[in-house]
């Protein structure tokens, strides 16, 4: 008679110099067994099948290290897998030889960017923040450990860690690792994925308050002729006039390249756009005068805002970061009173202003925004881009900066021969 409880098995003995194997009562059938040894301190759990007409053996594990109720549920996944028309045995060796293979950290996080830009190709600048962020907040600290080390208990000590160095940090830190680990679990790499069990608010990384910092027509004003005013590169205060007017993204603008000029109409290549489509801005004549402006300083670079100075790997285009430090400067100057804003902000501002002074449909601002539709039934069946209400909007736009700045204060820069190479 099969055995049934924990007591029958636990006084379970051989004769001496026997061995002897029982039968073990478990819901998914039969075949569990246990294999007792006179003079041996454990026993162990096999599962006796049939497979392809042969009878097989399989270890489960020993007793009293896994208690009957683990055996059972060992005992029902072979089952299953016998059922399936596998082997247990053969799938237990397969998973041992792929656990002696198991990558580290910071090797299968390359394996995964690879998989994720064929099963979703995401821009350049892009696979390049996913770069920074693992190299400056995960791969010091776990790159080295192997996959199926990194616990949940590792992961959330670390992550503790980074958010004392930066909120922002922990939570792109916590959002590769569980994305990745996802890929893992996906792989059969690791059963379970730790960095799901995390929420940013566990480790006090929750996201803030969406910003609602926009530019009143007074603060334009201002804004536009602080630019003047602080001896700043011409690139940089261009770049951020050519925001204002467009309500570009900073990655969108500072990439801008002179063969995306055609006409009036600078058009932001899919590759270049946050949402992968490819998108049309009418430039107003104010925005045309800043890429005159901005042409007639250009040393020959393919990139429309180029590098204030050469770089090791070459000149490429200028920095969003000298973007932050004029702004931030000509606020301090020319407009202390005013709320900290953004570079973002400044986009911000065009769909915000659009919308207060313009009384623009939100709609059409959505589409000058090149916002994907939030709703993919309403994207599915209304794939218009109401080309002439954008266009009209941009030169609407532009008309108003214009009443607001006056020509009085509208200078493109005073253009001068100056070797700016030396200054950040």
């Amino acid at each position: 008679m099969a055995l049934k409880t924990d007591r029958e098995i636990a006084n379970l003995k051989a004769e001496d110099g026997q061995r002897q194997v029982v039968a073990v009562a478990s819901g998914a059938g039969g075949g569990l067994c246990i294999e007792v040894r006179s003079g041996g301190r454990s026993k162990t759990w096999l599962y006796r099948y049939r497979i392809n007409n042969k009878a097989r053996k399989f270890t489960l594990g020993s007793y009293p290290a896994m208690s009957l109720a683990t055996a059972r549920v060992e005992h029902g996944k072979a089952v299953a897998l016998v059922k399936a028309g596998e082997d247990p045995a053969a799938v237990a060796k397969a998973s041992k030889v792929k656990r002696s293979a198991m990558p580290t950290f910071d090797a299968f996080f390359e394996e995964w960017l690879e998989w994720k830009q064929v099963a979703k190709p995401a821009r350049t600048s892009t696979v390049e923040a996913y770069r920074h962020t693992h190299r400056l907040y995960i791969s010091k600290a776990i790159g080295s450990l192997l996959l199926k080390d990194v616990t949940r208990a590792v992961l959330f000590a670390h992550l503790s860690k980074v958010r004392g160095r930066s909120i922002q940090a922990a939570r792109k830190a916590l959002t590769i690792c569980a994305q990745m680990l996802d890929h893992a679990v996906n792989l059969d790499l690791i059963e379970l994925n730790p960095a799901r069990t995390i929420k940013p608010s566990t480790i006090g990384a929750e996201a803030p308050p969406p910003r609602q910092r926009w530019l009143c027509r007074e603060e334009i004003a201002l804004f536009w002729l602080g630019l003047n005013e602080g001896g700043y590169h011409p690139a940089q205060v261009n770049c951020l006039r050519l925001i204002l007017l467009t309500g570009a993204r900073r990655g969108e603008a500072t990439s801008m390249t002179w063969d995306q000029i055609i006409g009036n109409k600078w058009v932001i290549p899919a590759s270049n756009a946050k949402n992968g489509k490819e998108h049309t801005i009418t430039l107003h004549p104010l925005a045309l005068d800043v890429i005159a402006s901005q042409r007639a300083i250009s040393r020959g670079s393919s990139w429309v805002f180029e590098a204030i100075r050469e770089h090791d790997a070459g000149q490429g285009h200028i920095d969003g970061n000298a973007l932050r430090w004029v702004l931030n400067k000509v606020r301090a100057l020319t407009m202390p009173q005013s709320e900290v804003f953004t570079v973002h902000d400044l986009r911000r501002t065009f769909a915000s202003c659009c919308a207060e002074y313009l009384d623009a449909n939100e709609s059409v601002i959505e589409l000058a925004l090149n916002h994907s539709k939030r709703d993919r039934l309403v994207a599915t069946y209304q794939a218009g881009k109401r080309t002439e209400q954008v266009t009209r909007l941009f030169e609407q736009w532009g008309d108003f900066v214009c009443t607001l700045i006056k020509p009085a204060q509208y200078n493109p820069v005073n253009v001068i021969s100056v070797d700016f190479r030396g200054r950040n």
